[in-house]
């Protein structure tokens, strides 16, 4: 009897801490959300939310270190008691956020800062991240926009050729990506010419010695700016203007797909993650000029991989139906934990592949036009298992090895345990 007045003054603690990190994260998430602040602004308000979090927020700091500036809750100093988290953009580290308590305080089990602490500050350096990428894509498409709308009312040069100089000024790396597709396109078509755009005399004729095995000295690929305009210079003596400015336009949309064909290819990718970038995706791809291409066949079965199933039976049925802008209608009606790495349960995978089966079967067969498919919100098998584990619900599990009549005596126990829980 002892026992229960401390028990429930801890199992209120707990909420009370979970309560208080909820609020935080949903203040941090609604300030990352509105377009009309400045990152300064952003970075300014975060610091002074993200104390509100933590156990002891009177005495709780924070300071984010992005692009050379510092960003500080007032007051903040250096201390031993501290937990910080590196801020990436694209894989690459771009700034820090630490918190500290600036005097002593109680520790606990799990050290000065809680479990959920931990998380925490991941969590908003994570968003932080995919904020500042988001805000940087927006940007270059903006500045794509202005100088497309600008040049071609000046001179009335070929889109393609605006597209180029934009990416010149802006984007190396995906100018590069182009000039390697359309020098292999060039090549397809026996415009041998093509093959000196990146090096300075064409190949050798032996072509053994280009793929010899063994670890050979990288080459310098030189000034991009040069090669692109080599390239097009002799693109634009064989292939037509507008079949120029489409194959650009496809293969920008194919680099723009990069984070995400990333983030299926990474064992390490949360099912947030890949969600984001579905949806970044989804913004940047406005048509199917990816659908019927390598890499288009290559993220709908890595989709259908990681969201739906592994196996290969189901795979090899599944692509014949589902194409990966089938999963920008799913993406948001998708119910998972935070840090999620589950699929959609069977049932959920089998009925999403059941509903496209109809919707491309129906046009060969109307009468499959009238089987209506209700608006469906998908669970990942680790939010039930999350769920259980939460509630020390684990011998639920148990029932399906259970003989009938065992599961009829305890039936009405684990109604009871599913009401309290």
């Amino acid at each position: 009897m002892d026992n229960k007045p401390s028990t429930s003054d801890s199992l209120l603690d707990n909420l009370r801490e979970r309560e208080k990190e909820l609020n935080c994260l949903y203040m941090v998430e609604e300030m990352i959300s509105n377009d009309h602040l400045s990152i300064s602004e952003i970075f300014s308000g975060i610091v002074n939310i993200l104390p509100l979090g933590w156990r002891f927020p009177d005495i709780c700091c924070v300071k984010i270190v992005y692009n050379n500036c510092s960003y500080q809750t007032p007051g903040f100093i250096s201390s031993p008691i501290s937990d910080s988290c590196a801020l990436k953009a694209e894989g690459k580290v771009i700034g820090s956020i630490e918190v500290v308590y600036i005097r002593e305080v109680p520790i606990t089990p799990e050290g000065f800062f809680l479990g959920k602490e931990h998380k925490l500050i991941r969590t908003v350096a994570e968003r932080i991240g995919q904020m500042i990428v988001y805000r940087q894509m927006k940007s270059v498409v903006n500045d794509w926009e202005m100088s497309k709308a600008k040049t071609s009312s000046e001179s009335g040069r070929g889109e393609w050729q605006v597209i180029v100089d934009f990416f010149q000024n802006t984007d190396h790396s995906i100018l590069l990506h182009i000039c390697r597709k359309l020098v292999n396109h060039m090549m397809i078509l026996g415009i041998q010419e093509a093959s000196s755009v990146f090096i300075d005399a064409p190949l050798p004729n032996n072509l053994d010695s280009v793929y010899s095995n063994y670890p050979s000295q990288s080459e310098p690929i030189g000034d991009i700016t040069n090669i692109s305009t080599r390239a097009f210079q002799l693109a634009e003596k064989h292939i037509s203007g507008k079949e120029l400015t489409s194959l650009v336009k496809r293969w920008v949309v194919e680099e723009s797909a990069h984070s995400l064909v990333k983030s299926l290819g990474s064992i390490n990718s949360s099912l947030r993650n890949i969600i984001e970038e579905l949806g970044k995706f989804r913004n940047i791809s406005k048509d199917d000029n990816l659908l019927f291409s390598p890499k288009g066949r290559w993220l709908t079965v890595g989709l259908i991989s990681k969201l739906l199933s592994d196996k290969p039976e189901f795979i090899n049925i599944a692509k014949k139906f589902i194409s990966y802008n089938d999963f920008f209608e799913i993406s948001n009606r998708i119910i998972h934990p935070l840090g999620s790495r589950g699929r959609l349960g069977g049932k959920s995978a089998g009925l999403f592949l059941a509903q496209k089966v109809l919707e491309k079967e129906s046009k060969n067969h109307p009468l499959l036009e009238s089987v209506q498919i209700p608006k469906t919100w998908y669970l990942t098998t680790d939010a039930m298992t999350e769920l259980l584990h939460y509630n020390n619900l684990e011998e639920v599990n148990e029932q399906k090895y259970k003989d009938l009549e065992e599961i009829r005596i305890e039936y009405p126990n684990i109604i009871r345990l599913m009401k309290n829980a």
